[in-house]
């Protein structure tokens, strides 16, 4: 049976979100740039998500401890601020969608 490398996955998401933020702030495209912070901010939230779910499928139930929930909702803040801040930009910063 074939299986998914979520580490690829993971890093290809990486890679697209820096190379859209990279060449949206090279060619001046803020839309461009702030798709790439979105994607990024998603990426940051999924990474250890990923690493739980694949940890529950294959061993059927893992230990949770205090650490393991504060460094989920740590990276969950980190993740949504990142991909809010960008959403910010892609939707209606006046700063952004003010100039034309």
């Amino acid at each position: 049976m074939a299986s998914v490398s979520f580490v690829g996955l993971r890093a290809t998401g990486y890679v697209i979100g820096i190379l859209l933020f990279v060449l949206g702030r090279y060619r001046k495209r803020p839309k461009v740039a702030a798709s790439g912070v979105v994607l990024l901010g998603v990426m940051v939230l999924a990474t250890p998500l990923t690493w739980y779910l694949y940890l529950v499928s294959e061993g059927g139930s893992i230990r949770f401890a205090a650490t393991d929930v504060i460094l989920l909702s740590w990276v969950a803040f980190l993740g949504g601020l990142v991909a809010g801040a960008g959403l910010w930009l892609l939707l209606g910063s006046p700063g952004v969608a003010g100039k034309r």
